[in-house]
This record gives C-alpha cells, structure tokens and sequence, in this order.
C-alpha cells in the first residue's frame, strides 16, 4: 500500500516543480527546440485563425500554407482550443506541457513505488521534476511532454493490468494510442511494457491474445494517420 504519507510529499514535489516551471512562462519561445516550438506554435495559431480541422494541421514556412502531419495534432488541437477560449497566448501552450508534466510525474511514482519501493519512487519523482532538461523540455511548447505524459500513464495502466487488475487493460490500450498518436517515436514504450509481461509471466506472454491485441490497437491510429 502507498502511504498517503508519501503521496502528499510527491504532491510537494509536484507543485513546486509547476511553480518553478511557471516562472517567466510567457517568455518568448526562444529556449530548447526553438524551431520545434514555432512550427508547433504555428501550427495551433493557424487552428485558432483558420478552423480547428485537426486533420489539416498547417505550417506557413513557405510563400503558400503547407501541411505539416508529422503527428497527429492533439497538443496543437488542444491548444488551438485554448486560444479560441482565452485568445492566442504563447503561455497557454505552455501551461499544457506543465499540467501533462504534472501528471507524468504522478504516474512515473506510482509505478517506481508499486514495483520497487516508496523511496525510490519519491526519489523517480523528484529527479525528473528538477533535473534542468526536464525543466526545460517540460515547459516548451511542443507534443512531448503530453506524449510522455501517455506513455508513462499506459505503461503503469499495462503493468498493472498484468498485476491481476483486468479493469486497467482498456486504459492500457487508450493511453498507448494516444501516446503514438501524438508522437509516433514514442511507440517505443512497447518495448519495456513486453519486457515487463515477460518478466511477470515468461513465454505464456506468448500465449496471451491481448497483448497482441493492445499493439494491434495502439499502432493502428498512428499508421493510418501516417497513411493519411
């Protein structure tokens, strides 16, 4: 069991992490992967200013809009939302990739906790929450602190789907789709989550029809958004 102790010492950990990260938060997109953020910043501009068709993501970097499908737009979109709500801030985008490092963290402890211990889960939580790259990266405008957010949540919900808990097998399947949608490098999470059913129960891994399943299901949107 996890103490509510330590749970609300990570939630010390998460909340400072949120303040420091909203310090200077609408600072021009000029640290980390500079070009990355203003393609990513452009493209949600442009969903805010020309209609929120999610599946006409577009980029102005030549004299004519070009389609920019790289991943499926689910941080623009949200963002491209925001802006049409509260107006189109550079901030807001921000605030996306803090709140999805928010929730990173909270599964990264969970799964740390319930596979090893309560300090090394504290101590997962509070490295990733400070260490400077993490600072940086998971305060840029841009889709992969929301994709990192889907992977750790689908990792934890797959582990614990093998630990006897069946009612997590669907959130497994959900967040691994959504991690691939939004970034397609991030289906790498497939291979610790293989290694982790190995481990729990060997070659019968083999045998288990849902694990092809969860991959089938996972990959699919992503490809036919590559197709696309």
């Amino acid at each position: 069991m996890i103490s509510s102790l330590y749970s609300r010492q990570v939630l010390l950990i998460i909340f400072v992490g949120i303040i420091i990260r909203l310090i200077n938060i609408d600072m021009p997109l000029l640290e980390g992967a500079i070009t990355r953020q203003l393609q990513t910043a452009e493209t949600a501009y442009n969903f805010f200013s020309e209609g929120l068709n999610i599946f006409l993501p577009k980029l102005h970097v030549f004299p004519e809009p070009r389609y920019y499908i790289l991943e499926f737009p689910i941080y623009s979109g949200i963002v491209g939302l925001l802006f049409k709500i509260f107006g189109p801030h550079d901030f807001l985008g921000r605030l996306v990739s803090v709140f999805a490092f928010a929730g990173t963290v909270w599964f990264i402890w969970l799964i740390s906790s319930r596979r090893f211990n309560d300090s090394i889960g504290r101590a997962a939580a509070f490295i990733f929450s400070f260490l400077p790259l993490s600072i940086i990266f998971t305060r840029g405008f841009q889709p992969d602190p929301l994709a990192l957010f889907f992977s750790t949540a689908a990792f934890y919900f797959f582990s614990e789907f093998y630990s006897e808990r069946e009612k997590w097998f669907g959130l497994a399947c959900g967040f691994s789709a959504l991690a691939f949608l939004s970034k397609q490098t991030y289906a790498f999470i497939l291979l610790p989550m293989c290694l982790f059913a190995f481990y729990r129960n060997g070659r019968r891994t083999l045998k288990n029809f849902r694990v092809y399943f969860l991959v089938v299901i996972s990959l699919t949107p992503a490809l036919l958004w590559t197709w696309h």
